[in-house]
């Protein structure tokens, strides 16, 4: 009866560990086109490595049939329904999850994280978020899975037979209290000191390997379990060589205005266009044809062809842009709202020199907490009307030139000088708007991507040309840039550099002539944004603490981060490094001090920017007008 026992247990600890076998399998299958580079070496080592984390799963959700396995020995009770029903739930769990992971790693490049649970509470933008031919794929797929798995399960879970009830009841309650006891021993993932970390997957410096290692089930429960914790999850560096490292790279609080001319106070606009990526800018070396307004209208103005995004979500560039707040791989600063109100802001600095401000959007300004965090700010109006009468529209909101028309009619009604956001919304994921189809062939939703994209540069384009006959357009500068990059339509992966490489192109009437049609190449970024605008209204930007002024010699440099990693760039080389794995993942210079540089400043950067949400409060108090 024991080796009954013992071969029911060992049954159903091989199903579970099978299974996640099998659904890192599908996950490379599905992913196959990051593997083409891969040899079949470090794709075999994958599943060596993560074994711990599947063996692992496989304990936790083996502890429970173990359980009345052994109750139906002792009692002599029937489980057998239980135990089914409990392996329904579970396989449905594991298949939403894994759905789940193989969509956000299509855009994201990153399994289930804290971002993700966030932003169940926007379930409008998960919906559309969800509304993608690849995620039909994802779940045929996975729906075969789960019903071969279910055909598996039930068939381990016949009638038991041969059970005699005449044995040594104390004996067999040793024995399950043992095997339950070795199970929770596998579930943690050993005895030693620690337990099974997420590092122990990550071995590759292709992140697709790394991906499909980390267990679904398992990671899923530990962002579940560790989504609220608190204080700064980075300790690189002591006390006192943060303190250095941030006197290193603070920056000078004033600085001569560079895009206009000395004590104007010129209008100013931001223009967001939503996941545009270089790929697709053929005057900052792109492919041709998609974006021909934007080309036509960077020979009238200041382009930087070395301008990067620091993160890839919209709230994340915003934030940047107007609190030189950069991304964080671990945490969400949009979501604490009751910090927002401390944080240093290029509106509510501006506001108190006189501007007045707005934010358009043709889609809804709730999402990701932004109308909160621009109201704490001090904003003076934030415009979400369009959504509601639009004409044409995509799932996100109204098309952009509904958006551009709006815009310019509410510009002509603000009193000067004003500070104002306008964002794009037709490009969004997963790019179905109702334009016209231009791009065919190849990968739908690249195509779809480009399409939407050319729809957008046409309404920029017409955009541009009426502000140009407006009165306030002589006194204005307009900078033009993406929220963030893509992984279209080239296929980029979350790592890589021109994955968050964006157009940015600097407009207006108020633009110094002698920079139109200029070429700027120095490396820059969103969070350069802030000491641009500060400079060239003469304001002190003491909070603006990473914010670097590229137009200053050796200061120009790039920064972004992934869910995992980050990347440098400057000048000298560049440098992509991931956490988990604690390796390089590429860098383009062999020179080991400028490696250790660069990665001393993105570690610098990690640890900084976590705490400085709560510096800034400190700040706020000493000091309430920066």
């Amino acid at each position: 009866m024991i080796k009954l026992f013992f071969k029911r247990c060992f049954t159903e600890l091989f199903f579970w560990l099978g299974l996640f076998i099998l659904l890192q399998l599908t996950f490379l299958i599905f992913f196959s086109s990051e593997l083409s580079r891969v040899d079949g070496g470090a794709i075999a080592l994958g599943f060596v490595k993560g074994f711990a984390m599947n063996f692992s799963s496989a304990c936790y959700l083996s502890t429970i049939p173990v359980l009345l396995i052994g109750l139906k020995h002792l009692r002599g009770i029937e489980t057998k329904n239980v135990h089914k029903v409990y392996g329904l739930i579970f396989l449905l769990i594991l298949m939403i999850i894994h759905i789940a992971d193989f969509s956000l790693y299509q855009n994201w490049g990153s399994k289930i994280n804290g971002r993700a649970l966030w932003y169940l509470q926007f379930p409008e933008a998960v919906a559309n978020s969800a509304a993608s031919s690849s995620l039909v794929k994802y779940m045929i797929g996975l729906l075969l899975v789960f019903f071969i798995a279910w055909r598996v399960y039930s068939n381990l879970n016949k009638p038991l037979t041969g059970i005699k009830n005449k044995f040594n009841k104390f004996v067999f309650s040793g024995i399950l209290i043992l095997s339950t006891g070795l199970l929770f021993i596998g579930l943690r993932g050993g005895i030693s000191g620690r337990p099974l970390g997420k590092s122990s997957s990550y071995y590759s410096v292709h992140p697709v390997l790394n991906s499909a290692a980390l267990n679904g089930f398992w990671n899923f429960f530990d962002v579940v379990s560790h989504y609220k914790d608190q204080g700064n999850p980075y300790d690189f560096f002591s006390e006192t060589e943060l303190s250095a490292l941030t006197k290193k790279y603070s920056q000078p609080t004033t600085s001569v205005p560079y895009l206009t001319q000395t004590g104007s106070k010129p209008n100013i606009v931001f223009v967001f266009l939503e996941s545009w990526t270089a790929d697709v800018v053929s005057s900052i070396g792109g492919l041709r044809k998609i974006t021909p307004g934007f080309d036509h209208l960077a020979q009238d103005g200041l382009l930087f062809t070395n301008f990067y995004s620091t993160g890839f979500r919209t709230e994340q560039g915003l934030m940047a842009t107007l609190s030189g707040f950069p991304a964080q791989a671990k945490a969400y600063p949009m979501e604490e709202m009751e910090r927002f109100e401390n944080y240093p802001n290029l509106i509510t600095r501006l506001s108190k020199n006189g501007y007045y401000t707005s934010y358009f959007t043709g889609g809804n300004p709730e999402f990701a907490n932004t109308k909160t965090y621009l109201t704490s700010a001090g904003i003076d109006l934030v415009d979400g009307q369009l959504l509601q009468h639009a004409k044409k529209r995509s799932a996100w909101g109204a098309l952009d030139e509904e958006t551009f028309d709006y815009v310019l009619n509410k510009l002509d009604n603000q009193s000067q000088p004003f500070f104002s956001i306008a964002v794009t919304l037709t490009s969004h994921e997963w790019y179905d708007a109702p334009v016209r189809k231009i791009f065919n062939g190849g990968d739908p939703v690249a195509a779809n991507y480009k399409n939407t994209v050319h729809y957008t540069d046409s309404c920029l384009l017409d955009f541009i040309g009426k502000a140009k006959t407006k009165p306030w357009y002589r006194n204005s500068i307009i900078i033009v840039m993406a929220d963030h990059g893509n992984t279209y339509p080239l296929s980029r992966q979350i790592h890589e550099k021109a994955r968050y490489r964006i157009p940015c192109l600097i407009l207006g009437g108020a633009l110094k002539k002698e920079l139109k049609g200029r070429v700027e190449d120095n490396y820059m970024g969103h969070l350069s944004i802030p000491s641009i605008i500060l400079n060239e209204v003469s304001i002190p930007r003491h909070s603006f603490i990473l914010s670097p002024d590229p137009f200053i010699t050796d200061q120009g440099k790039a920064y972004y981060v992934y869910d995992h990693g980050f990347g440098v760039l400057g000048n000298k080389g560049y440098v992509i490094y991931d956490l988990n794995a604690n390796k390089i993942l590429e860098k383009s210079t062999n020179d080991s001090t400028e490696i250790k540089n660069m990665i001393n400043y993105g570690r610098f950067m990690l640890q900084k920017s976590a705490s400085l949400k709560a510096e800034y409060q400190v700040l706020k108090k000493e000091k309430p007008d920066l």
